[in-house]
């Protein structure tokens, strides 16, 4: 097969962040277990695992609801400020990405992000794996989205925001 046939077909190549362009799992997955042993729970690793993709409000409230704790906002503000003390140290880039994107970038395709994170979490994994955000022609993040994934509704403003029909769009998620 032709691999000039599919980039022939793809205008833009969509990435998901977290797990995809940076290895973020286990910085998050540590960072919501301290945040919720400060209201007494003792999480286990695996209980976060169906909350995974479902953006950071679903991740952290998610275990605290099943060890009885009901929502409270302060879950995810106390989530990114013990995120944000562990990332610089802790935070990979998955291996070829940078080249990826610029191999993408040579041959004149567009490419994106749209993550369930959001933006200031975005901005901060990039900050610290050493990508510029102006690498991207688009990003999209949580913040504004109202159906989380796996509901299509932020790879399908992601398109929009390109001006590039849906089917012209590649996605790289996890799972």
């Amino acid at each position: 097969m032709d691999n000039n046939i599919l980039w022939n077909d793809i205008d833009a190549i969509i990435f998901d962040m977290d797990g995809v362009i940076t290895d973020t799992e286990p910085v998050i997955n540590e960072a919501g277990i301290l945040t919720l042993k400060q209201y007494g729970i003792n999480a286990k690793p695996e209980d976060f695992i169906p909350f995974i993709g479902a953006g950071d409000d679903k991740y952290i409230t998610g275990v605290a609801e099943k060890y009885g704790i009901k929502y409270d906002p302060e879950l995810k503000k106390k989530l990114y400020e013990n995120y944000f003390k562990i990332l610089p140290q802790k935070i990979k880039l998955f291996p070829g990405v940078k080249e990826l994107i610029s191999t993408i970038k040579k041959i004149h395709k567009k490419v994106a992000i749209a993550t369930a994170a959001d933006l200031v979490k975005l901005k901060a994994n990039l900050d610290c794996s050493g990508l510029s955000i102006d690498l991207f022609d688009c990003i999209i993040t949580g913040d504004g989205i109202l159906k989380k994934k796996p509901d299509p509704e932020i790879y399908l403003i992601t398109a929009q925001k390109l001006k590039i029909a849906p089917d012209k769009c590649c996605v790289m998620k996890m799972h």
